[in-house]
């Protein structure tokens, strides 16, 4: 059983990788999503500093208001940063939906998706930036304790909203609503486990460990400066993140189109995908059932 699921989870991230194969430019959604990420954590980083903000939080001086400003600049740099992250991400989905779907998509497809649905992707990314102060707060004031129920809240949030994006923006459904059929999504379909993500994740790490020992391996060898050693490990290392992240994507909307419809694809056939649904909830939903759970078809959610 173990090995059947092993192997599976392999072929769903070779399956995934085909998609991402046949329409590389997916891969500037979230390159896009990193390199403005990254400038607004610049220009955060730099006001922080220079409003000597940062030097009293250090020393351990600062006083009641400027804990108030910091936590109210936090919100608003969580809620860009959700905001430019749900953005591409949302390009991502329908650009792999059209793909799943036969069609032929381009990058600009999906920020035309995005920019039409951008007042629903706002409004989602003032939920979660919101949901993610709040569990930053819980960890900061309630130290060990308060560390334990923020991570133990974070995951539990992150399974419930892993479906929001493509219910947004294929099914035009409000933010609320979304996010309940995400979280039902999960509990109905989810089960204890989908393979596919764990194949992407050792796949990414077989090929980031292997890649950084043949990069080490040419510098010890070949007596290339540890400097340029270094940048090309840094580019290996970067180039299989956002792979990796791009594929797990893929992979959640097959799951996903799968899950409500009750369609297969060309890419993603039926047995595959239904092999990768476990029909048993996760343990924790084991007190109670929802409508029509269990025994319930893909496509009846």
């Amino acid at each position: 059983m173990a090995k059947g699921k092993i192997r599976r989870s392999f072929e769903l991230a070779g399956k995934s990788l085909s998609v991402l194969r046949k329409d590389k430019e997916m891969l500037l959604f979230p390159i896009s999503s990193l390199i403005l990420g990254i400038l607004v954590t610049g220009i955060a980083v730099f006001l922080l500093y220079f409003s000597g903000s940062f030097q009293e939080i250090v020393h351990k001086k600062a006083e009641h208001v400027t804990v108030v400003w910091l936590y109210l600049g936090l919100f608003l740099y969580y809620l860009v940063i959700y905001f430019i992250g749900i953005f591409f991400n949302a390009a991502l989905v329908k650009c792999v939906y059209i793909r799943l779907r036969g069609g032929n998509p381009t990058f600009s497809d999906g920020i035309k998706s995005s920019l039409q649905n951008i007042k629903a992707i706002f409004l989602w990314s003032l939920i979660a930036s919101t949901v993610g102060i709040i569990l930053n707060i819980i960890q900061d004031k309630f130290r060990r304790f308060g560390w334990v129920i923020g991570n133990i809240g974070q995951v539990a949030w992150s399974c419930a909203i892993l479906f929001v994006v493509p219910v947004l923006i294929i099914e035009k459904e409000s933010v609320i609503n979304s996010i309940k059929k995400s979280a039902k999504i999960f509990v109905q379909r989810w089960g204890e486990s989908v393979v596919g993500g764990i194949g992407i994740g050792i796949a990414a790490a077989i090929y980031l460990f292997a890649g950084l020992a043949v990069i080490l391996l040419l510098c010890f060898l070949s007596h290339i400066p540890w400097i340029i050693g270094l940048c090309i490990s840094l580019l290996h290392v970067f180039l299989t993140f956002l792979v990796s992240v791009t594929l797990n994507d893929i992979y959640t909307i097959a799951l996903y189109n799968y899950a409500t419809s009750g369609e297969s694809t060309d890419i993603f056939s039926e047995d595959m995908l239904k092999n990768s649904f476990n029909p048993k909830p996760p343990s924790f939903y084991s007190g109670f059932r929802m409508p029509g759970f269990p025994g319930q078809e893909p496509g009846q959610i």
